[in-house]
Parts: structure tokens; sequence; C-alpha cells
């Protein structure tokens, strides 16, 4: 046998041996979280079809972290509804928000589909959280956010009762920003301290008044993806 008819048996022989071999496949990179997706979907499914508009239940929580950068202690202030942010987003003409309560200008559209509902007339704030230099505050996120749509008289219980409505949704993937608000601690003195704990912040008993001026705006993004939202407050 020549040399190159050598060098073809000895290359059949590694691509049989290679065939035959059971290779795991490299996996795939994974998400990176809070980048911008792509996607492109109606939050709130087909439109043409009645159960778009009934309300979904919270998939797993996600874990929502305000982490101080600064050199001073901040406020981190609490929104209405057991809250610390508010998202909005806007996917195919439709206005996308959170947190969510049926303490809005339009009905749930569980009502219309239904044609009866109740809501809770208060929607209690959270308590201010203090928190010390470098350390932060945890808490988590059942998401579910409120979609504008318009209820088809065709799906409503009531034939006098539907068009605009809420509807209950999981978010859909698709970049959504999520705003907290806080402020430096020496904005309010006396009225916002409180003792930390271990982990390095309080709840502060009274609510701290504070004006416009002295409160910012922070934001972080939420792809309706990874299962973690980190805000970092300087």
């Amino acid at each position: 046998m020549n040399r190159s008819s050598s060098r073809i048996h000895h290359g059949m022989i590694i691509a049989v041996f290679v065939a035959a071999c059971d290779v795991e496949p490299m996996p795939e990179a994974a998400a990176v979280c809070n980048q911008p997706a792509s996607f492109d979907v109606d939050p709130l499914g087909d439109p043409s079809m009645c159960s778009s508009y009934e309300p979904e239940t919270a998939g797993e929580p996600i874990a929502v972290t305000f982490v101080n950068d600064s050199d001073e202690d901040i406020i981190l202030r609490g929104w209405g509804c057991d809250g610390y942010f508010q998202l909005i987003n806007a996917l195919f003409g439709r206005i996308t928000h959170a947190p969510v309560t049926c303490l809005t200008e339009q009905p749930p559209c569980e009502w219309m589909l239904r044609g009866e509902g109740g809501c809770v007339a208060t929607c209690p704030q959270a308590p201010d959280i203090r928190i010390a230099p470098g350390r932060r505050f945890e808490t988590t996120w059942a998401p579910l956010v409120l979609v504008e749509a318009e209820l088809p008289q065709a799906c409503a219980a009531s034939p006098d009762f539907y068009g605009a409505c809420m509807a209950v949704k999981r978010p859909v993937p698709g970049g959504a920003l999520l705003t907290a608000m806080f402020a430096s601690a020496s904005q309010c003195g006396a009225a916002c301290a409180c003792e930390a704990g271990a982990e390095g912040w309080c709840e502060v008993q009274e609510l701290a008044d504070l004006g416009p001026s002295q409160l910012h705006t922070v934001s972080a993004l939420y792809d309706g993806v990874c299962a973690s939202v980190e805000f970092s407050l300087r």
C-alpha cells in the first residue's frame, strides 16, 4: 500500500470512529439578561378570540433588586399597590403597564366577559425603604401586566357592556422599562430615620414627605424572559 492509499485508509477509519461516537452537541449560549429583545408579539394574543381577554395567572416570581451604588443612605420610594416600580410598554399600539390593579379608567376585560365584577376600593402604598451605601434591597414581582384592549361585542356577556377594557396578561418577550424613584436620605432628615438590620436596609415607618424636585428616577430593562431585574441607585 502506497503512502497516499495509507492516508486515505487512515482518514476513513477516523471518520467512521467519529460518526460512531455519540458526541453531545454544544449547549446553546445562555440568554443575556436585561438586554433588549427583538420579539414582535401582540401582548393580548389573538384579539379575534374571546379567550385572549381571559385573565392569566402569574408565572414564576421575578427577582427585583435595588442596589445602593452611592456613598450615602438613600430612600427607595414605595409605589401604590405594594410595589417599588412601574412598568410601561407599547407593542402593537397597546399600552402595557404594571402594577396590576382594577383601579383603572377602563374596567377589567374579565368583568365584560362575565357580566360582573368587584374591586377592592383601596390599593395600599408600599413603605419607603432606607438602604445603606453598598447594600441592596430585594423583593419579587409576580409577572403580570395590564394590557389595553377592545373587547368585541360578540365576546361580552351583555350586548351593552363591551369595548375598552384592561386585560390581565403575562408579559410577552420584548423590552420593557421598569421605573423606580429614590432620594437621598439627607433630603428628609428625621422623617425617614430607621435602624438598618443586618441586610443593610429598613422600612421607614412614616412615609417621607418628599417633593418631585427631591426625587430621582431610575430605570432597568425587563426583557420578559430573564428571571431577574436589577436597579442601580446612585
